[in-house]
């Protein structure tokens, strides 16, 4: 995977009756562009009334900007990426989605897709 290319996507667990099994449902798909990426996760992937943030690592660093360890983690799991480390997106997305971090990550389900 491309770096620049991946979309990360957080989804909103209040009022929520399934779970980050969506996510990881999609982890890892290609989509030819955001506005795809963004059409599909509305429309197919989760429920209406669902609150889904499509972001780059950079917006999703900036929503994060006052958790240096998320920031941290995050970048060494994007490092990580297409390499043979023991610590990836994946591995970060399970902490993520652990609430290992408390704060927003209570809110939200991390997932991510790559867009072409």
């Amino acid at each position: 995977m491309i770096k620049k290319n991946i979309r990360i996507i957080l989804l909103s667990v209040a009022g929520y009756d399934l779970d980050k099994k969506d996510l990881e449902r999609i982890q890892g798909e290609k989509f030819t562009h955001r506005a795809l990426a963004q059409y599909e996760l509305f429309n197919r992937a989760f429920p209406c009334d669902t609150e889904v943030k499509v972001m780059t690592p950079a917006e999703f660093k900036d929503f994060h900007s006052r958790s240096k360890r998320i920031n941290k983690d995050f970048d060494i799991a994007m490092k990580c990426m297409g390499t043979h480390c023991n610590y990836g997106l994946s591995e970060f997305m399970d902490d993520y989605n652990n609430q290992i971090y408390k704060g927003k990550t209570e809110k939200y389900w991390f997932g991510y897709v790559q867009v072409k």
